[in-house]
């Protein structure tokens, strides 16, 4: 059995570390002197990065609303005997 409020837990603590991740990609992608004088691969290296972690940050609030739908279901379940 799953403990859905440790699992929550985790994925909660996971996106703020991805988002805190995704704010500092950008805010370098949105230097201009990063972006002008960084070589081309490099720019391209933060890109990509910045995209995988954007799905990162898709994949963690998909299963943070899962764990969300789970206890609820469990909060109101009421087994018939």
């Amino acid at each position: 059995m799953v403990d859905v409020d440790a699992l929550r837990a985790k994925i909660e603590k996971d996106l703020k570390k991805i988002e805190a991740e995704i704010q500092s990609l950008q805010g370098r992608l949105n230097n201009p002197n990063f972006v002008n004088k960084a070589p081309e691969e490099v720019v391209k290296g933060t890109q990509a990065t910045l995209a995988e972690a954007k799905n990162r940050q898709k994949s963690c609030e998909i299963v943070l609303l899962g764990c969300k739908q789970t206890e609820f279901f469990l909060n109101w379940y009421i087994p018939i005997h």
